[in-house]
């Protein structure tokens, strides 16, 4: 049998649950890197939108949560999402 690999996207709400096999390695379930589908373009056309709604609304303006995380991006792709595999003991050469 050949090898192979896969990558899974499982939503999980507002985050994707990125989910990686191949042959001869484990995947370690408790680690399941949970990414927001949240990119830096979209957070600055957000914050533009927003603006402009406080000033429709006669509102000062909009409070931001601190406590987020954002995966790194550029323009409109993520980055820097790393997925690790261990040998298995029946994969080791």
């Amino acid at each position: 049998m050949g090898s192979y690999w896969t990558v899974c996207l499982r939503s999980c709400g507002f985050c994707v649950e990125i989910v990686a096999k191949a042959d001869g390695y484990l995947f370690d379930w408790r680690s399941v890197p949970k990414v927001p589908l949240v990119t830096e373009q979209l957070v600055v056309a957000t914050r533009r939108f927003m603006r402009a709604m406080c000033r429709t609304d006669g509102q000062a303006g909009f409070e931001e949560k601190n406590d987020i995380s954002l995966p790194s991006s550029h323009g409109n792709a993520l980055m820097g999402i790393d997925i690790v595999l261990q040998q298995s003991a029946a994969g080791a050469q």
